[in-house]
């Protein structure tokens, strides 16, 4: 999972929050929940502009805590949107699914190490 999580930017991270670190990642493991369900709903409604602006919200999270894979896959659901081309939209929006679910365990990994 090295090559898809940038280790040294979540640690960097922690080192900057200190003791808001723990509820940072909650409040980001929560939100990505929430927001990857808000991403379905826009694809489902054909909303390009919602999902655009979803998938934008959601890359720069990931890239902050350093979910590098992540990260790009949200560039791909919003460089489709961007481009008004949904079909197989659904498809990245299920590989984003797959990644959080990586991300979640790298974290919740990191959680319990501090």
């Amino acid at each position: 999972m090295s090559s898809d999580f940038d280790l040294g930017t979540l640690r960097e991270l922690r080192d900057i929050m200190d003791q808001d670190f723990d509820e940072l990642i909650e409040a980001y493991l929560s939100d990505t929940r929430t927001r990857i369900d808000d991403v379905r709903v826009a694809v489902i409604a054909k909303d390009t502009y919602q999902l655009r602006e979803l998938a934008h919200s959601l890359k720069g999270s990931c890239s902050n805590i350093g979910a590098v894979t992540l990260a790009q896959w949200c560039q791909k659901a919003e460089n489709m949107a961007k481009e008004g081309e949904l079909e197989g939209v659904s498809d990245v929006v299920d590989e984003i699914q797959r990644q959080f679910a990586a991300v979640r365990s790298v974290l919740i990994q990191e959680l319990g190490a501090a």
